[in-house]
């Protein structure tokens, strides 16, 4: 006899479990991981979205804090000029 899940092995055992009882909890539990995973993905999109709004408002934030504060010390200024911009040329200022 082939290994079968611990979810199948009692019942078997005492043969109360058929060959279709279990194919049918099979697909059942497929069709849950199934949603599952389509539960994730769109969770997954969601958060990549709030992630691209949170860098365009931080960016934003940035930019209006670089004209409208006189007093930054050039290191301040070149962090809030590289925000998002991946590189720390002093180039980009």
């Amino acid at each position: 006899m082939k290994r079968q899940p611990t979810i199948f092995k009692g019942a078997s055992e005492k043969g109360s479990v058929t060959e279709g009882g279990c194919l049918q909890t099979k697909l059942t539990i497929q069709q849950l991981l199934h949603e599952k995973s389509q539960e994730l993905d769109k969770t997954s999109l969601e958060c990549l979205s709030l992630q691209e709004r949170s860098m365009a408002s931080a960016k934003e934030l940035a930019a209006l804090k670089l004209v409208a504060d006189l007093d930054l010390e050039e290191g301040e200024i070149l962090k809030l000029s590289c925000l998002g911009n991946e590189s720390n040329s002093r180039d980009t200022i």
